[in-house]
């Protein structure tokens, strides 16, 4: 994580500097580095780590439950069903796949998915809900 923290450090330099300035092709410049290819992804990686993090302890603790859905709704930023991890991972010169079967040690996988309305808008939020307001839910 040390390599994130100091990419976002970078970034947020180099964003500073460039936003002060009024050039909009720095800017562009800048948008489009590696650097900030990074800065997304640890972004990212904080978001869902705090998301995740929301809702384990919405279950661990019964005074939380009630907030539950709250949280795992909120995880929808981390499967959003857009590739852009994949392309900020790319733009940060890293080798990435999105083929789920690739058997190589060389590329982190970063594929993109529709998780969040097939589980969490339709299975999992609503079983949170009815389970915090005390529902009791039918199959059909």
């Amino acid at each position: 994580m040390h390599i994130a923290i100091t990419g976002r450090l970078v970034v947020v330099g180099i964003l500073k500097t460039f936003v002060d300035n009024t050039d909009g092709a720095r800017l562009n410049k800048a948008l489009n580095s590696p650097e900030y290819g990074l800065y997304m992804v640890a972004q990212k990686i904080d978001l869902c780590l705090e998301n995740v993090n929301g809702v384990i302890e919405s279950i661990s603790v019964p005074e939380q439950n009630e907030v539950e859905m709250f949280f795992w709704l909120k995880m929808i930023n981390c499967f959003d069903g857009s590739n852009s991890t994949f392309r900020y991972l790319q733009q940060a010169n890293i080798q990435v796949t999105s083929d789920p079967f690739y058997e190589g040690t060389d590329k982190i996988y970063a594929g993109w998915t529709n998780i969040e309305q097939d589980i969490i808008v339709n299975k999992v939020t609503v079983r949170a809900m009815a389970d915090a307001m005390g529902w009791t839910i039918s199959k059909d």
